[in-house]
């Protein structure tokens, strides 16, 4: 099973918060498979400091760097970094969504692999494996295609108005199954929408995903 987080920089201080974070949210639903190794590389700005250190000395977890320029020390996680990338470029490619973008194929790359079946898990989906339960896939959509969003009724100007918005996919939101992450091409931000039509033989058009500067 896999999570992914994004951070702005590589200090201690973040990276201290960012993994503080995960592990309340995976320890918090299985208290009885808590968190005893933190296997990494060699980063002395994000992991050997005493701030990080300290944290996981309280915590009575292990510390495991690998030395330096020996990637392959930590191959399982190397593996997967791998696999999530070659997933997210395909994702990527497929869309017109350029590089601006790589988070959110990764987000939706990550996803998707917690719901594929593995071979590592006896031919299970990750997802179903950890919690128990098959993984429900019928949201399961196209990245990059068209979306249309409804427009509530209170946001109508007038009665011949536009009753939805046109949008692009961009993934999924990790905490449910009936929103979805999307593309504002007027607004040119990100939204979240749960009455959303899907147009998936359409992709939507590079012109209309420009990010204003």
């Amino acid at each position: 099973m896999t999570w992914v987080y994004f951070l702005r920089g590589k200090t201690a201080i973040e990276v201290v918060s960012v993994f503080q974070e995960f592990k309340a949210r995976v320890e918090k639903p299985f208290p009885d498979w808590p968190i005893v190794r933190f296997r990494c590389d060699n980063g002395r700005g994000e992991y050997d400091n005493s701030l990080f250190r300290g944290i996981l000395r309280v915590s009575r977890i292990s510390f495991e760097p690998s030395p330096p320029y020996t990637q392959h020390k930590n191959r399982v996680s190397e593996r997967m970094i791998r696999t999530v990338v070659m997933k997210a470029r395909a994702m990527i490619l497929d869309s017109c969504f350029r590089d601006e973008f790589w988070a959110k194929a990764v987000n939706t790359a990550v996803y998707l692999h917690a719901r594929s079946p593995s071979h590592s898990v006896d031919g299970l989906t990750p997802y179903e494996k950890l919690f128990d339960e098959k993984p429900e896939l019928g949201h399961h959509r196209r990245f990059g295609c068209v979306a249309y969003k409804l427009i509530p009724e209170a946001q109508r100007k007038e009665k011949f108005a536009e009753r939805a918005k046109k949008c692009g996919f961009l993934g999924y939101v990790h905490e449910t199954t009936k929103i979805s992450r999307l593309w504002d091409l007027l607004g040119k931000r990100v939204i979240q929408a749960s009455d959303v039509c899907f147009m998936e033989s359409e992709i939507i058009g590079e012109r209309e995903i420009d990010i204003e500067e």
